[in-house]
């Protein structure tokens, strides 16, 4: 029931906000969500201040109640750490967007300057572009390269094998044996050398 676990959420929050005692938290966690719960009642009050201050800022309304939590966060040196990582991770995630920004601009800026060069020379640029992006882009007609008569399609309906072979038909599929091929007579001259005989 989502109104039953949205007051079981804020009756906990108000717990871990208020109880300052450990044993009597853990008694009162216990009563809120049950003992089989005991594995997140433990990450609850391992996290208790994690838990409340983000809570806390997420929930400010204005800029003004958000700079009061952060300035209370910073006076107190157990919430102190908190804030200074929700701000790096606020500050890397403006230095990735700002990153992303750049390149963004880079790519555009570079877009215009290829198009300004492919006017200044006649259109050439342009051209050399274009078929530079079409031979990026070749497609590949699957439809014209599909067997008209399936998958298991076999073109060639006689098969010519050596002398000595032989076919055997097997549950799914034909085995065919083929015998190794005798070597061919040596030429004039040629003969077999020893390994020793042949330069390093």
């Amino acid at each position: 029931d989502a109104t039953r676990s949205q007051e079981v959420a804020e009756q906990v929050l108000t717990t871990l906000g208020t109880s300052s005692d450990q044993r009597a938290l853990e008694n009162e966690l216990v009563i809120t969500l049950g003992f089989e719960q005991f594995e997140l009642i433990k990450e609850l009050i391992k996290n208790r201040l994690r838990i409340v201050w983000c809570t806390r800022l997420s929930r400010a309304q204005d800029d003004t109640e958000r700079d009061r939590i952060e300035a209370e966060m910073a006076g107190s040196s157990e919430t102190l750490h908190i804030l200074d990582k929700l701000r790096a991770t606020r500050t890397s995630a403006r230095d990735r967007q700002s990153a992303m920004e750049r390149t963004i601009r880079e790519e555009a800026r570079k877009l215009r300057q290829g198009e300004t060069a492919g006017a200044g020379t006649g259109g050439l640029g342009a051209a050399t572009a274009a078929a530079a992006m079409v031979a990026s882009r070749h497609q590949v007609d699957l439809e014209s390269l599909a067997f008209t008569q399936g998958g298991h399609f076999r073109s060639n309906k006689s098969i010519a094998l050596p002398e000595g072979s032989f076919k055997t038909s097997k549950k799914g599929y034909d085995e065919v044996h083929v015998p190794p091929p005798k070597p061919k007579p040596f030429k004039s001259g040629e003969k077999l050398r020893p390994i020793g005989e042949l330069p390093e």
